[in-house]
């Protein structure tokens, strides 16, 4: 299921060579023996679902967080796979990990801890940077299969924002770019990890998926996501970003939570 940004849940399509290439790519992005996870994400969800696929194809294992602990999940996870670990969180989840000193000890010992669904919110990124976590900021969507770009924690650790650079599997191009905002454009994904088609629709073909998001490529070709392209409203005249006022709110360290 997706559809959640667009308020009508719709049904993407994938296959067996879809699945492949999504993770013949991070296995090549990481060069791992084996993709083992700790899985804290519901099955129906794409980020869940697809750390079953990760393992099934590489030889990993995968421990499901099934309630009795995230310590003990992860010694579970530790004691069963000897390759490289790997952990998947939203952003709610890690702000609830850093508070536990323990949890933070075993964060730091997975390979990658991917972070998506959003921007990362900059008080998030500092705490996880000063308790030096291996944070992989990361972009996909159901459509995609999952990932499409990872920041390297190498990267994220030395101070590098953004999600990072487009997986072996995936061609990643900022479109409508406008010079005055940095650059900022479209952002269009063309992979063969690509959804055939929503359920009940006709196939979808070849053709790149535009992905309704905002984004913009540094000098190094790393991609940093910045909002959807439907969050940006006129006030007075000017573009106002949604998501830049969300990210204001919550910087003050006040508040939970925040929707503009």
């Amino acid at each position: 299921p997706t559809g959640g940004s667009s308020g009508k849940i719709r049904f993407a399509i994938h296959d067996w060579k879809t699945l492949v290439a999504a993770v013949e790519g991070l296995w090549k992005h990481f060069d791992s023996p084996a993709i083992s996870s700790l899985c804290m994400l519901p099955l129906y969800h794409v980020s869940g679902f697809m750390q079953t696929i990760r393992s099934a194809i590489t030889g990993g294992k995968v421990v499901f967080n099934l309630g009795s602990g995230f310590i003990e999940d992860c010694q579970a996870l530790f004691s069963l796979a000897p390759e490289d670990r790997f952990l998947s969180l939203v952003p709610t989840q890690l702000r609830k990990l850093l508070q536990d000193d323990l949890s933070v000890r075993c964060l730091g010992d997975f390979r990658a801890i991917f972070c998506g669904g959003g921007p990362l919110p900059q008080d998030l990124a500092r705490a996880s940077r000063k308790a030096r976590l291996p944070l992989a900021p990361t972009y996909g969507m159901t459509e995609t299969a999952a990932q499409v770009a990872t920041l390297f924690p190498e990267e994220f650790l030395a101070g590098v924002e953004g999600q990072g650079s487009p997986l072996p599997h995936a061609c990643i191009d900022i479109l409508n770019t406008e010079p005055e905002s940095g650059n900022v454009g479209d952002v269009s994904v063309q992979s063969p990890s690509l959804f055939r088609g929503y359920f009940g629709g006709s196939g979808r073909g070849a053709r790149p998926l535009a992905t309704g998001d905002r984004g913009a490529k540094d000098e190094k070709g790393r991609i940093s996501i910045l909002g959807r392209s439907g969050r940006t409203i006129i006030s007075g005249g000017e573009n106002i970003d949604l998501q830049e006022i969300e990210n204001a709110f919550l910087e003050t360290r006040l508040i939970k939570d925040v929707v503009a």
